[in-house]
């Protein structure tokens, strides 16, 4: 005599067959999540380094508190080479547009990017050093 077979229904084979199939590891989930965290971090800077470099002149302790806090930004955190851009060309602005100089922090992070092996931040710093040097009532130097 044959034997019966149980219709497969939830908690069944089939329906394990499937999890198995349908659901990612708890590892994947959780590097994704992560992932997602800081990607969504990663454009929180970016916005605030923006904030900083168009209206960095109107906070609380004018353009050089802006630009040191987008210093220690660039210093304490470990920032994507899109995020350092962002950065750079906030610094840029308070540099250009409130005459703020970079101060040695902000040499600091300059010189870092000029090396960086990422070509859009050197291209970056390239040009933010050039921009420094045609600023307005600062010595022309030689390239």
């Amino acid at each position: 005599m044959p034997r019966a077979s149980w219709p497969s229904g939830p908690g069944g084979p089939a329906d394990d067959r499937d999890d198995a199939v349908l659901s990612p590891s708890p590892h994947v989930c959780c590097l994704e999540a992560r992932h997602r965290q800081t990607a969504a971090l990663a454009r929180i800077a970016q916005v605030a380094c923006w904030v900083l470099g168009e209206y960095g002149a109107l906070a609380e302790g004018g353009a050089t508190a802006a630009r040191d806090r987008l210093v220690a930004v660039g210093e304490a955190a470990a920032l994507s080479d899109s995020t350092r851009g962002y950065l750079l060309s906030a610094l840029a602005k308070l540099a250009v547009q409130a005459g703020v100089p970079l101060g040695p922090g902000g040499e600091e992070l300059l010189a870092a990017a000029a090396t960086s092996h990422s070509a859009d931040l050197q291209q970056r710093a390239l040009e933010l050093r050039a921009l420094l040097a045609c600023a307005p009532g600062r010595p022309a130097r030689d390239a």
